[in-house]
């Protein structure tokens, strides 16, 4: 079953990308704005970091190298 994209504003769940690899950081973007129905609003390469941008951005959705 496919998560429905629809829920929220303009049809798009928004993502925050977390990796500290820059080249796979970047392919991870890549990947997600290829996707119908995903924005990717910020990327970051450390947890500091990321856990800003959370609070800043309050995304739908976190994809996270741990």
């Amino acid at each position: 079953m496919k998560p429905d994209l629809t829920k929220t504003k303009a049809n798009r769940l928004t993502v925050v990308v977390v990796e500290d690899e820059p080249l796979f950081r970047g392919v991870l973007e890549k990947i997600c704005e290829e996707q119908r129905g995903l924005e990717v609003v910020a990327t970051s390469g450390s947890g500091d970091d990321a856990s800003i941008i959370l609070k800043q951005e309050n995304p739908d959705l976190i994809i996270l190298d741990l």
